[in-house]
C-alpha cells in the first residue's frame, strides 16, 4: 500500500513538472499552418477583442501585420528543443479587426494564468494596467515607429523592473526604446521576422530550453547561473 501511494505521488509530481502552460500575445495565429514538435500542443486561439469573425487564415500572408503573431509563435516553436517538459501553448489575440489594441484586451489576458508569457507586442497607453504580473513574461522591447516617440509609454515594459518580467532587445537597433530596462539583447534576423520580435522569440525558447524545470520557481536566477546569452 505504501509503495502504491509513493508511486502515485511520484507520477503526479512528474506530471506537474512536465507541463508548461505558455501564452503568446500578439496579432493573429493560424494553428493549422504551424509546424510543431511532438512535445508541443497548441490550444484554440482566444480572440480577446471578440471582433475577428472571418477566417483570416484563408488569406494567409506572412508580410501582413495580422500574421505577426504567427511568425513570432513559429519562430519560438522552431527554437524549442525536445525536452521532457510538455509545452501547452495558448495564442491570445489583442489586436482587433482594425489592428488596434485597447487596455481592456490586455486586462483580460492578465486575468488568465499561465506559467510563461511571450509577447511580441506591447500596448502604448497612459492608463495604469497593472503593477505586477503572474507568471514569467518575455516581452519585445518597443521601438520608434510613426506615431511612437521617445516619451511614449508602453505596457508592460513601463512597469519594469520586476523579477518575472524580461525585456528583450535586438542588436543592432538604433530606434529601440526602454534601453535602460532591457535585460538581454539578441542579434537581429535577416528573415521574415525582424527586430526585437525575433529576438524575444529566440530568447523565450532558449529560456525554456535552459531552465524549463525552473520556470515555476526562480527563472531569473537560473538564467543568470547558466549565463543566458
Amino acid at each position: 500500500m505504501k509503495t502504491s501511494i509513493f508511486l502515485a505521488l511520484l507520477i503526479s509530481s512528474v506530471q506537474v513538472l512536465a507541463d508548461i502552460q505558455v501564452a503568446v500575445i500578439d496579432t493573429g495565429f493560424c494553428p493549422k499552418l504551424l509546424t510543431i514538435k511532438p512535445n508541443i500542443k497548441i490550444e484554440k486561439v482566444i480572440d480577446l477583442t471578440d471582433s475577428i469573425k472571418e477566417d483570416y487564415c484563408k488569406k494567409f500572408n506572412k508580410s501582413s501585420p495580422r500574421f505577426h503573431g504567427h511568425l513570432v509563435l513559429q519562430t519560438f516553436i522552431d527554437q524549442l528543443q525536445n525536452t521532457q517538459e510538455k509545452i501547452i501553448i495558448t495564442p491570445l489575440i489583442v489586436f482587433d479587426k482594425n489592428g488596434k489594441q485597447l487596455a481592456n484586451y490586455w486586462q483580460q489576458a492578465l486575468k488568465k494564468h499561465y506559467d510563461f508569457i511571450l509577447s511580441g507586442a506591447q500596448l502604448m497607453t497612459n492608463e495604469k494596467i497593472a503593477t505586477d504580473l503572474q507568471g514569467q513574461w518575455f516581452v519585445a522591447a518597443p521601438h520608434l515607429n510613426p506615431g511612437v516617440y521617445k516619451e511614449s509609454i508602453f505596457f508592460p515594459a513601463s512597469i519594469a523592473p520586476l523579477q518575472n518580467l524580461f525585456i528583450i532587445g535586438s542588436s543592432p537597433d538604433n530606434g529601440q526604446l526602454y534601453k535602460d530596462k532591457v535585460d538581454y539583447y539578441f542579434p537581429d534576423s535577416t528573415g521574415e521576422l525582424r527586430g526585437s520580435s525575433y529576438a524575444v522569440s529566440i530568447a523565450a525558447a532558449k529560456a525554456i530550453n535552459l531552465c524549463g524545470n525552473e520556470i515555476k520557481a526562480n527563472l531569473r536566477s537560473c538564467l543568470v547561473s547558466k549565463t543566458f546569452k
